[in-house]
């Protein structure tokens, strides 16, 4: 039988908490906070942290693969939760998906890179972030790579997850 130490696990070095990390600054009254981690971790974070919206959001979505938009303003963020719950799987494996959530005070934007990005009204973002084990810095490292450089490919069962997401939140296309 293997030997899952902390030290020798897949797992442990999977999802290592040394690479996850945001950079908090400030723009006038409004914080932002920059979240880096692995795929399957941002959009679980993304998902977590929209627990902590008003009951009501307003939900922008755009497909970078084929140029789609969606959006509605006022949506029950039970019912966004549950349809973006249904989503994690297929946006972690593949991106391409920009996501965004707003309320008067708060707004939650995972990137179609899987970048985290909070803006506030509120520094209460700060100490979820510390909660969650993400660490602090002072600046993001130089990027090696940027996702506007990479066409993105099609991703079937992304687009098919989208669309049923699409349908159950009655979302209205974008012009």
């Amino acid at each position: 039988m293997p030997n899952f130490t902390h030290e020798t696990s897949e797992v442990a070095v999977r999802f290592h908490r040394e690479n996850e990390w945001y950079v908090a600054s400030r723009s006038g009254s409004i914080h932002v906070w920059r979240v880096r981690a692995n795929s399957e971790r941002a959009v679980e974070l993304f998902h977590r942290f929209s627990a902590h919206l008003d009951p009501l959001v307003d939900l922008a979505i755009e497909h970078r693969r084929d140029g789609t938009s969606w959006s509605r303003a006022c949506c029950a963020l039970t019912e966004v939760r549950d349809a973006i719950g249904r989503l994690r799987w297929p946006l972690a494996s593949c991106g391409g998906v920009e996501l965004t959530l707003v309320t008067p005070d708060d707004q939650l934007t995972l990137m179609p890179s899987l970048e985290l990005v909070i803006y506030s009204r509120r520094d209460d973002w700060r100490a979820r972030l510390d909660d969650e084990g993400v660490i602090a810095r002072a600046e993001a490292p130089t990027a090696i790579w940027r996702s506007a450089d990479v066409p993105w490919s099609p991703a079937p069962g992304l687009t098919t997850a989208l669309s049923a997401l699409v349908q159950r939140l009655t979302l209205e296309p974008e012009p």
